[in-house]
């Protein structure tokens, strides 16, 4: 008889309980279909509260008395829970017999444990403790957070525990130890844990010869990722699938087998183009140094602060009679008690004793300046199209040895891909190598994994600059202040500027001829009104300046320029010392010029203010200028005083820097930029118009006048002379005593050595090198002594992408600055709670769930305001103008590009409560269940209205190939029996509904089985082949757990002269010499009654057996061969098997056996139902088990 639908059960097991000895073999009872709680319990009030995961073993099961086969069978998570707080998965251990605790390793062995790490365990642990000290030597790095680390006792090592890291507490860094040979340090580490011990953990002494440091009581390993365990579960289709589809898209692949709760953790200044860190030294520049007298206890660290990036391997520390170097790593070479560490970046230093100290140090280290190696970012968006294992790219600029990353996400995890300065890419084991050449900036790209579909590759790398050091006191201007008198036309040799300086006056005058003599140089635009003054010795800050003066009238006159050459007249003869003619050239330099006297023009001003971006070439592709004025020479002229005729010469030599982009694309946000350096020189001649501003020969000067004004912020140029931008953060100089450092555009005035912190004392723009500086004292000299680094060539971009660490990220968490390259003014912006990031000049966008940020510094212009020559600009394509507008991109340094955001982070909850350890476990609970590889059940149910029905009647379900049926009841149960089906043509005909629950429900299910080809955790899912139905939303898709062909068999008979004591499935020794006929009188075993067991038949004497499984013990004693075997199975109360007494023969002696295994015709499976914190979502909790496979038909 052929298997019937009501022969598959899913069975009970022995123990139906979250006990250690939950689970055990199977019983004949079947759990019940529709039936509350007949698996689990309902879920209390602890459970929403704190979260619980409940394991319940069971067995799909054929029960005949036959061994008819069910084949292909598979069960599958056929319905989920409507609870979103509540999720089911499968899994199996593949033993008939194990308990909870089996199940409970297997669910755990998410993570094992790996090589032994270089932390030792310091001092004994107790139970209960939520923290763990270790030692290590100061070169070991610290463990990351989230890391999981095992502890396995060395003389017991079943007792282990996992422990995942939640927060470094504190490291103590080169701790003085001392030994019969002397001082040793190491560094000591405190570090929280998720969960407490659960066992005691005795630790090491710190040594570094003994036994106890090469094999400590307790070792610390490292984990990794053996994912062992396959977990199946089920997924609401995202999208609707239709027929002869191959690609689904499901709501999640993963489901939630570990309730977790979630912690924060602030990202603060992290760099948009990565945390790899260069530390340069200032060639040439003056030592740093200073005394601080230090006193601490034993053990205490004393910090102490440069105040600057100092370079590795300079510091010097004189202090208790002894003098301390640094390594070039970061810590500070052990010296007669004292260690410490440096921290090269901003300058700190910290010291211990282990005896304690006290008394005067002196400190004194070499300048550097800390630069973020990384400037230019790009990314390849991965999508089905275009996924693989290797990649090629050219980074344009082309990219500075040692500065290249490449991330991307396999898996749900981020790996890196960093070259190592000779143009190889790698990264840990397994994650991939690459090429790249710093020549051509061609890259090649081989992962080690294929990378998440709907993630980037992400790039980043910094340009081939060199890094200038700018030292002393001859590459700056000296510090100016300007006056400005209204109306200018100030009468020559009529001039006196009083101000005070140390509370002293100070008197400066013109002589007659443009400049200043007496208490200060500089120079006199007599015709504007304008004076620059370079004071003898620094004036008081805040003070005030008096300027007395003469002013005659002043005519204004426009002309048009005439290039390298301009010839025209003014409209009056012109009183000598008071012509100024200015005038612009076409690179945006502007001049001024003025008459001597004596009839010639001489330069007395250029301003390059085109140093920055923004170019007008007519080329419409130079993104990034850096100009400095070569030569003047062509700048001069004459004019007769008489006629006014005038001849000027416009034309000046330029040093250029500078890289040309090309942009390619529909969209901003997918454009391509290719980018070239080049250096050149070039002309600039004057163009527009030529603003004359004199006095008539006839004009007198009225009576003396005077004007006061506070002193304005003085203006120091520090690179007059050099086209190089500036490094931020790398400016040091004196003046008047004090020292000014810049951190970050500001100028921090005498930092202490003690705290680091100072006075903000003015700004620095990085692009022009020009400082303004507020707070300085009066009275001393003007000299400056300068150290600082320039970039060759500009470092600036308009567009990043990058990724923050630690995703997934809080939304509305992220916020961006940058400084703009073509004045140094900061802008900002911040991601609102849909991803956007927006500001007047920022746009872009964050994916909270992978952490990739993209951003475009900018904003959208309309395109009819842009004039001709902005057309021509680089980033202009009339293909991108849309709706009338086009992203105008705005150029920022990427060094000063940081962001803030908030990291989320889950951690598991007690593994006591819980009843598993989640540290195990990935941190947020979730496992995949829908895999590449796995077979997957794409279902839909419906169900038909209630209607009453009679004999005779049949319904229409309105779909074909029917997969499954059931009646309902109006008492909610299922009916079995009183009608047909025609499952292809989707009808059900009643024959007898007596004893009906009317009216009833008819539930039909369609269902379609595909190999799934390959899963992205985005739920995107592509099959073998093609559906066979149309899937409208709410269908499902279920990964299958394969159980295979189920059927009971015997899969071993042998006979054995003698027990050994081993259950083998061979042979041990020799056979019996009689044998039993399983030719002629095969054993019997029926799906009903026979369990998966290992089974010995020993002879107690030649004609009697006792019968012993290796599982389930001894069953039966003293039966004599005569009569037929067939022990009862207590659960289904049919023989586990029977044998026939004629097969025996004769022959046998004691001690002789035969071994046999029988297979059961059912599959062990655990289903995990798990609970998350929170209140229900759904008054419906239960979830249905689905059985599926194939049998012969007559």
């Amino acid at each position: 008889m052929p298997i019937l639908d009501g022969d598959i059960k899913l069975l009970k097991s022995a123990v139906l309980d979250d006990v250690p000895e939950g689970g055990g073999m199977a019983t004949g009872i079947a759990v019940v279909d529709g039936v509350s709680n007949n698996l689990f319990p309902d879920i209390s009030e602890l459970d929403r509260t704190y979260g619980r995961i409940a394991l319940r073993k069971v067995f799909p099961a054929v029960l005949t008395d036959t061994v008819d086969g069910y084949y292909g069978s598979h069960v599958i998570i056929a319905q989920a829970p409507a609870d979103p707080r509540v999720s089911a998965s499968l899994f199996t251990t593949r033993s008939w017999s194990d308990v909870r605790t089996a199940a409970q390793n297997k669910l755990e062995s998410y993570l094992a444990l790996g090589s032994e790490t270089r932390l030792t365990l310091y001092g004994n642990h107790l139970v209960g403790q939520k923290s763990v000290q270790v030692h290590c030597a100061h070169a070991t790095a610290s463990p990351g957070v989230g890391e999981v680390l095992g502890l396995v006792q060395r003389d017991t090592p079943t007792n282990y525990q996992y422990v995942r890291i939640t927060r470094i507490i504190s490291r103590a860094e080169n701790q003085v130890f001392t030994d019969q040979y002397g001082d040793y340090v190491r560094d000591v580490l405190v570090i929280e844990i998720s969960d407490a011990l659960r066992l005691a953990f005795t630790g090491a002494p710190v040594t570094r010869y003994t036994s106890d440091y090469y094999n400590p009581p307790t070792r610390v390993h490292a984990t990794f990722a053996a994912d062992a365990t396959s977990y199946y579960g089920v997924s609401p289709l995202a999208l609707a699938a239709s027929l002869g589809d191959l690609a689904l898209k499901a709501a999640t692949v993963y489901t939630q087998i570990v309730p977790s709760a979630l912690s924060e953790a602030p990202i603060i200044d992290a760099r948009c183009t990565g945390d790899r860190e260069l530390i340069v030294p200032i060639a040439g520049a003056p030592a740093l140094s200073f005394v601080s007298t230090v006193t601490t206890t034993p053990g205490q660290v004393a910090v102490r602060y440069f105040g600057r990036a100092i370079a590795r391997g300079s510091l010097q520390l004189s202090i208790g009679g002894v003098t301390l170097v640094d390594d070039g790593t970061g810590a500070l070479v052990a010296q007669s008690g004292f260690t410490g560490s440096v921290d090269y970046a901003s300058g700190a230093v910290s010291v211990a004793r282990s005896t304690g100290t006290s008394g005067s140090a002196t400190y004194t280290a070499a300048q550097a300046a800390a630069i973020a190696v990384a400037g230019h970012t790009e990314s390849t968006p991965i999508s089905l199209g275009n996924r693989g294992y290797n990649y090629v790219i050219n980074l344009s600029p082309a990219p500075a040895p040692g500065s290249v990353s490449v991330d991307y996400m396999a898996l749900g995890k981020w790996y890196r891909l960093i070259d190592n300065g000779t143009g190889n890419l790698s990264g840990d084991d397994g994650v991939g190598t690459g090429m790249v050449d710093y020549g051509t900036g061609s890259m090649v790209v081989t992962l080690g994994a294929l990378p998440d579909v709907n993630t980037e590759i992400l790039y980043s790398w910094g340009t081939p600059a060199h890094y200038a050091p700018q030292v002393g006191g001859n590459v700056f201007s000296a510090p100016a202040v300007k006056i400005s008198v209204a109306g200018g036309a100030l009468q020559p040799s009529n001039l006196t500027i009083t101000y005070l300086a140390n509370a002293i006056t100070k008197t400066v005058t013109d002589n007659g001829a443009g400049g200043l003599t007496g208490d200060g140089t500089g120079w006199v635009d007599y015709a504007n009104g304008k004076v620059v003054m370079l004071p003898s010795v620094l004036p008081d800050s805040n003070s005030t300046i008096q300027t007395q003066f003469k002013q005659g009238t002043a005519i204004v006159e426009n002309h048009a320029a005439g290039g390298a050459s301009s010839n025209f007249s003014l409209s009056n003869a012109v009183l000598p010392k008071s012509l100024t003619l200015t005038f612009s050239d076409n690179a945006g330099g502007r001049y001024t010029v003025r008459d001597d006297g004596a009839g010639a023009l001489v330069l007395i001003a250029a301003d390059l203010t085109l140093t920055g971006s923004g170019s007008q070439s007519t080329a419409g592709n130079q993104a990034s200028v850096a100009l400095s004025i070569a030569s003047t020479a062509g700048i001069g002229g004459s004019i007769n005083y008489g006629t006014g005729a005038v001849a000027l010469g416009g034309q000046v030599t330029l040093q250029a820097v500078s890289q040309s982009r090309t942009m390619t694309g529909a969209t901003y946000e997918d454009a391509v930029q290719t980018r070239a350096w080049s250096s050149a020189s070039s002309t600039a001649v004057a163009t527009g118009n030529i603003v004359a501003r004199y006095r008539q020969a006839a004009n007198s000067a009225g009576g003396l006048q005077s004007q006061s004004q506070t002193i304005d912020p003085l203006q120091i140029d520090l690179l007059p002379s050099i086209s190089n931008t500036l490094v931020p953060g790398s400016l040091r100089f004196t003046l008047n005593g004090s020292v000014y450092v810049d951190r970050a555009g500001s100028l921090v005035r005498d930092p202490s050595a003690s705290t680091n912190s100072g006075t903000v004392a003015g700004s620095i723009n990085y692009a022009s090198g020009v400082v303004s500086l507020s707070d300085y004292t009066g009275g001393g000299a003007t000299a400056l002594s300068v150290a600082c680094l320039t970039r060759k060539g500009l470092w600036e971009d308009w567009r990043y992408r990058f990724r923050v660490s630690g995703a997934p990220v809080q939304p509305a968490s992220f916020a961006v600055r940058a400084n703009r390259a073509s004045d140094s003014v900061q802008i900002s912006a911040s991601s609102a709670l849909d991803g956007t990031i927006s500001s007047s000049e920022i746009a872009g966008t964050i994916d909270a769930q992978f952490g990739i940020v993209t951003l475009h510094f900018g904003s959208l212009v309309a395109d009819s305001g842009l004039s001709p020559s902005e057309k021509l600009e680089w980033w202009y394509s009339a293909g991108r103008v849309s709706g009338g507008m086009i992203f105008r991109p705005k150029l920022v340094m990427p060094d000063t590009a940081l962001f803030n955001a908030v990291a989320v982070s889950n951690l598991p909850l007690s593994a006591e409560v819980l009843g598993l350890d989640p540290v195990r476990l990935p941190v947020d609970g979730r496992v995949p269940v829908l895999r590449k590889g796995d077979v997957l059940v794409i279902h839909h149910t419906a169900t038909t209205s209630p209607t009453t029905v009679s004999n005779g009647q049949t319904i229409n379900l309105g779909r074909v190939r029917i997969a499954r049926l059931r009646v309902i009841g109006a008492n909610d149960q299922t009916i079995a029996a009183g009608y047909t089906t025609d499952l292809d043509a989707g009808t059900i005909t009643f024959t007898d509904v007596s004893g009906y629950s009317q009216p009833v429900r008819v539930e039909h299910r369609i269902e379609d089985m595909a190999l799934c080809s390959d899963a992205q955790i985005n739920g995107d899912l592509v099959i073998t082949k093609p559906l066979t139905h149309d899937f409208p939303l709410g269908s499902l898709v279920s990964s299958a757990l394969i159980m295979g062909d189920l059927h009971a068999r015997v899969s071993h008979w042998f006979d054995q002269a003698t027990w050994t004591g081993v259950w083998s499935d061979t042979l041990i020794g020799s056979g019996a010499s009689p044998s039993y006929n399983t030719t002629q009188y095969p054993i019997v075993v029926t799906n009903r009654g026979a369990i998966q067991e290992r089974w010995q038949i020993i002879f107690t004497n030649t004609t009697t057996v006792n019968v012993i499984g290796e599982t389930i013990g001894q069953i039966v004693t003293g039966h004599a061969i005569a009569n037929p075997l067939a022990p009862i199975n207590p659960a289904t109360g049919v023989p586990y098997f029977s044998i026939d007494p004629a097969g025996w023969g004769a022959g046998w002696a004691a001690g002789n056996l035969v071994r046999l295994n029988t297979v059961a015709g059912n599959y062990p499976v655990w289903v995990a139902r798990t609970v998350l914190q929170g209140p229900p979502a759904a008054a419906n909790d239960q979830f249905t088990i689905g059985i599926r496979g194939d049998v012969d038909t007559p």
